[in-house]
């Protein structure tokens, strides 16, 4: 969470499901952990979660400790009875676990203060603020489910760990592409506003008091009992597995991957990654498509389809060799061809160091043309653009996609290219040579501000830093990039291609198709990825699945230049640039390759060079 900040939607409720199985494990041995917080869940290389140091819940099992009187645990997330000095159960548990989800949602602990008496003050009085008035994407299924696990009153929590599991597994085994919304029968949600203080500042100073001193009592008992080693986690519990720990299983939705084969979003209805806006994104499904024509331009049908006829063939007369009357058939239409996808939206490309925001149908500029910026990537929600800078300033920024307006520098140094959106607009991938020591491009990760920029986070396997260039952030949380496997466990960089790894490291890259450091991805939805090589002796625009496979060739234009290629955002067309015919354009094909169409021109050749610039088409 220090490296990251919030996490994916998706990827937060997989370690709350693994959680909950782990700590129902621990509940049906008898055993209250009664310290769950972040430095306490670790995350193996494969994804799983293990819950550790059950030291807390071992002198929990001793008698008097779970007395009225006593509370242990970290004040961040003690559950209000434990802060009070109750009893605890297993629902103080599921306090923290709620308080750890809010955490891994929004980035910043739910109580935070400058002293841990002020936190516990918090935890009593107080409400976190609202999931979704900090991060509006989070389902409010979910934010239902958190709000109930750090009810303040144990009985309006969910009563053990299996029944928040069942809640969690009921809302994410919808069938994807549909939203799942909570039942209205579910428990009461909390209300946004604070909750008035229910305790006089007296009884509180009092309460205070007391509990400095039980804490007191309660740490030298503990430095007491612990091993005799010195160091070392806390012994668990007999009940607790050999390792010390208790180890959830996978429960996602998602079969967790072996070593080197990372998940990926199933390419048949790919489910959509909420924007960090209010603003829906749009629908990455294919969507009905109008019974009307309209104004907007579409991509012609191949020619080789049979074109559709307006009047119904005429049923043959009954044959009159025939005895026995004949039923007269019905009419039937002639085939008709699959109505072409319509040109929506908007792309966003550079020409001469120039960026250019135009409707995707025609051409035409929708924002004045914003000098100084190059390779653009939209957001899902289509709100803003960010961009390498080449001018003033000359690193990463971000602009307002409806009016072209600087809104605000998002990296510190000169040197940093190829930004990519993650799928929920909260992070960034790019490259840069800053931080390389003469090593070339490294991959890196960082937090989108609206303030300062954040801490950039290097990208990495096993503590090395990841040469490459060009990502992409894909769906599943991954990275395309182009690079060679100099990483531990590689040949030395002698394999060269696009290749895939974690965005938070921990998982060694995996190859999605070889080649050299020429070729690069440029866009990735539904489960596919769009890549530029010239393997075919000239530049094509490919297709391949996220997780590697067969690239097909999507522009298939011998002898020209095809690159750049970006999905619409309803990903059922790539527009890419070509020089096909002498001259720069824009063109778009369907994603089976079907009626490629050229849409407009361009002013001039995209980046410098053409090949290291970027395409993005959004809504």
């Amino acid at each position: 969470l220090e490296r990251r900040g919030r996490l994916p939607v998706h990827e937060a409720v997989s370690y709350l499901k693994q959680s909950c199985q782990g700590l129902q494990a621990a509940h049906e041995a008898g055993i209250v952990h009664r310290d769950v917080k972040p430095a306490n869940l670790m995350i193996t290389p494969g994804g799983k979660i293990k819950i550790m140091d059950f030291g807390i819940a071992r002198m929990g099992t001793m008698a008097g400790l779970t007395q009225s009187g006593m509370f242990m645990g970290t004040p961040r997330y003690i559950s209000p009875e434990m802060a009070r000095g109750a009893g605890a159960d297993i629902r103080s548990d599921l306090y923290a676990l709620g308080l750890l989800t809010h955490e891994m949602l929004t980035g910043a602990p739910p109580f935070d203060a400058d002293n841990p008496w002020a936190v516990l003050r918090l935890q009593l009085e107080e409400e976190p603020a609202p999931l979704r008035q900090v991060r509006p994407e989070v389902p409010a299924w979910l934010e239902a489910i958190v709000n109930r696990a750090i009810a303040k009153d144990p009985a309006r929590r969910f009563q053990d760990p299996a029944e928040m599991l069942a809640a969690l597994e009921q809302q994410t085994a919808a069938p994807r592409g549909m939203t799942a919304v909570a039942p209205r029968s579910a428990a009461p949600t909390l209300p946004p506003t604070r909750l008035p203080r229910r305790r006089s500042s007296r009884g509180l100073v009092l309460g205070l008091a007391a509990a400095v001193a039980l804490v007191a009592l309660g740490l030298v008992a503990l430095l007491l009992l612990r091993p005799g080693d010195g160091g070392g986690e806390a012994t668990p519990p007999v009940a607790a597995t050999a390792a010390g720990v208790v180890q959830a299983a996978w429960v996602s939705d998602t079969p967790r991957p072996t070593e080197g084969a990372p998940v990926v979003v199933p390419t048949g209805t790919p489910e959509p990654t909420p924007a960090p806006t209010g603003t829906p994104p749009p629908s990455e499904t294919p969507s009905p498509l109008p019974a009307e024509p309209s104004a907007t331009a579409t991509v012609p049908p191949p020619s080789d389809t049979p074109a559709a006829t307006r009047e119904p063939t005429q049923a043959p007369p009954p044959s009159p060799a025939v005895q026995e009357p004949t039923q007269t058939p019905l009419p039937t239409a002639a085939p008709t061809s699959p109505p072409a996808p319509a040109v929506t939206g908007h792309i966003a490309y550079s020409t001469g160091g120039t960026l250019h925001i135009v409707d995707a149908a025609t051409g035409r500029d929708t924002v004045p043309p914003v000098s100084g910026a190059r390779q653009p990537d939209f957001r899902r929600d289509g709100n803003e653009v960010i961009v390498d800078g080449l001018g003033n300033p000359a690193t990463i920024f971000t602009i307002n996609a409806h009016t072209g307006a600087f809104l605000r520098e998002q990296t510190a140094y000169t040197d940093d290219f190829h930004p990519s959106w993650s799928p929920d607009g909260s992070r960034f991938a790019y490259d840069s040579t800053h931080y390389g020591a003469n090593l070339g491009l490294m991959l890196y990760t960082q937090g989108y501000t609206g303030g300062n920029p954040q801490q950039p986070s290097p990208v990495g396997y096993e503590g090395q830093q990841t040469r490459g260039h060009s990502p992409v952030w894909m769906e599943d949380d991954w990275l395309a990039f182009t690079g060679c496997d100099y990483w531990p466990g590689g040949s030395g960089g002698s394999k060269c291609g696009i290749y895939r790894i974690a965005s938070w490291g921990e998982a060694r890259p995996a190859m999605l198709h070889p080649g050299s450091t020429d070729m690069r991805a440029t866009d990735s939805q539904g489960g596919q990825l769009l890549i530029m090589s010239q393997e075919g002796g000239n530049w094509e625009v490919y297709i391949l699945p996220a997780l590697g496979g067969t690239a097909r060739n999507l522009s298939d234009s011998p002898g020209s230049q095809d690159g750049l290629g970006t999905f619409s955002p309803d990903g059922r067309m790539v527009a890419f640039a070509s020089h096909r015919g002498g001259s720069w354009a824009v063109w778009a094909v369907a994603t089976d390759g079907s009626g490629p169409a050229r849409l407009f021109d361009l002013p001039g050749a995209p980046g410098s060079p053409w090949t290291e610039d970027c395409i993005s088409w959004g809504p």
